[in-house]
């Protein structure tokens, strides 16, 4: 599965694609108070949701139209 990540000021929308095909798709909240480690929870709970695993990653996209 490839994992494409779309960093906004507001939402974080990330999907999964398996062979060109959306698998799923879902939005977080940015905060820039919240630590790596809630981040790291949210996308475990986000892929759980819709039935993916951590381990399924092969691949990433990210996109960011914030400030590093």
């Amino acid at each position: 599965m490839i994992l494409t990540v779309n960093i906004g000021n507001t939402h974080i929308t990330i999907a999964g694609y398996e062979h060109d095909t959306l698998q799923f798709s879902g939005r977080l909240h940015s905060s820039p108070a919240a630590t790596v480690d809630e981040y790291a929870i949210r996308l475990v709970n986000l892929l759980s949701l819709h039935g993916a695993s951590p381990a399924q990653i092969e691949g990433g996209i990210l996109g960011s139209v914030v400030p590093c």
